[in-house]
């Protein structure tokens, strides 16, 4: 099959409206749009339940009528329920959105190999909904969780896939609280910053000192950007810069600092009362 490509941007609002059915709702919308291209977009159920049973879906062919059936009734309403990806012309007749009827603002593409939108890739299609969300942020599990609906385990499983798989990095960020001459100085302020905050820390040597840090919100990045101009695409550039409120980044050691005694503060008054 040929790469096909997804907009973040309709990902996002999509996932915005409805939570844990969007994934779904959007790998119907890629597949519709891959078979039904040369006919403006338009199907009907039952033209459908033929696509799904070639991608995959086996329970789906013309002699199983019973599941047919069922499966029919469950997805009209799925598709009925997200006019921002389908337009429904009456007589059982659907077609599909272009991307200006979905938004209106310039599209930012990910190209995707046309496998993903196959059922035994079901879950990694997910994972890869789930993750553009964090995309490009500093986030943490309990903020992705409220924004896609699923549960704080399951973003987890997701961002780890898409780190496994190479289409969304994790980037751990680990920020310094206060910076030893000694590691054994480092190790009982380790100690004593467990006892009044109840939060976990490491030692890293960092050249010739050892720094105590903490565990900051995870950044998240991807190589998989191509957003077409003039016929063009962009140089693929992983991008691992992410602003966040809390911390900057040194580009040398990797290591993350409190921008100030505020947000210092408040990341131990957060941790401590959680």
């Amino acid at each position: 099959m040929q790469n096909i490509l997804i907009d973040q941007r309709t990902v996002k609002k999509i996932i915005r409206k409805h939570k844990t059915n969007a994934p779904e709702l959007l790998r119907l919308f890629l597949i519709c749009q891959n078979t039904f291209y040369n006919r403006s977009g338009l199907f009907a159920i039952n033209q459908l339940l033929d696509a799904l049973h070639l991608s995959g879906h086996k329970s789906l062919n013309k002699k199983n009528t019973s599941n047919r059936s069922k499966k029919s009734k469950e997805l009209k309403s799925l598709i009925l329920s997200c006019p921002d990806l389908f337009f429904y012309s009456g007589n059982n007749i659907f077609r599909v959105n272009s991307k200006y009827a979905i938004h209106r603002r310039k599209p930012s593409w990910r190209m995707l190999s046309a496998d993903i939108i196959l059922k035994k890739n079901k879950r990694l299609f997910y994972d890869l909904v789930i993750g553009i969300n964090a995309d490009g942020k500093n986030i943490d599990y309990s903020t992705l969780a409220a924004a896609t609906g699923y549960t704080q385990a399951r973003c987890c499983q997701a961002m780890q896939s898409n780190d496994k798989n190479g289409h969304i990095y994790k980037i751990n960020n680990l920020i310094v609280v206060q910076t030893f001459t000694s590691r054994a100085d480092a190790a009982i302020f380790r100690i004593q910053l467990f006892k009044q905050y109840r939060v976990f820390s490491k030692v890293v040597k960092n050249k010739s000192s050892f720094s105590v840090v903490v565990y900051g919100a995870n950044s998240y990045s991807s190589d998989m950007k191509l957003t077409p101009i003039n016929g063009a695409s962009q140089s693929i550039i992983l991008n691992k810069r992410h602003d966040s409120n809390v911390f900057y980044k040194d580009r040398f050691s990797g290591l993350c600092y409190f921008k100030d005694a505020a947000a210092e503060q408040d990341y131990f008054w957060r941790r401590s009362a959680s």
